[in-house]
């Protein structure tokens, strides 16, 4: 198992990141946690057909970001800490994408949601919406990554 499998992958998503605006920063790094989430039911589930079908094809049951949350979170395969930040993470990217005309970060039910994120150690961090929602996603991002590697050495197998 290596550290992080997709280095050069999450290289490139930080430089984009970095570069986007305050809407871009929440779509796209909500985009790339889905992402995640997805490899990790995948990683999970038997190789087969069906589980893709059940994940990620036309109008699948765990296709959307909040149903693969709660489903990694009940199958067991995240922290009730991810669960808690993924949802938090969900909940701003729903301010974001509909929410037109007061999405940013110093939009008061923003920050509200931010100040939910866990505190990352440094005052002038933590105090900074845009810092602190960065600083998170980062940590998130790396931890469910190396996550994805456990559990597809434990993958369950057909019956």
């Amino acid at each position: 198992m290596t550290a992080f499998p997709n280095m050069n992958q999450f290289a490139e998503f930080l430089q984009q990141f970095n570069e986007e605006s305050s809407r871009g920063v929440v779509l796209t790094s909500a985009a790339y946690l889905d992402t995640i989430l997805e490899n990790t039911l995948l990683a999970f589930l038997i190789e087969d057909h069906a589980s893709e079908m059940l994940v990620s094809e036309g109008n699948a049951p765990l296709q959307t970001f909040g149903g693969r949350i709660r489903a990694c979170y009940a199958l067991g395969l995240i922290r009730e800490v991810d669960y808690q930040v993924l949802d938090i993470v969900r909940r701003i990217r729903n301010e974001f994408a509909h929410n037109w005309r007061r999405a940013s970060f110093n939009n008061q039910q923003v920050r509200d949601l931010i100040n939910n994120l866990p505190s990352i150690g440094h005052d002038e961090l933590d105090n900074d919406p845009d810092a602190r929602y960065k600083m998170n996603i980062a940590q998130m991002m790396l931890s469910l990554e190396r996550n994805v590697d456990r559990i597809r050495a434990n993958r369950r197998q057909r019956a």
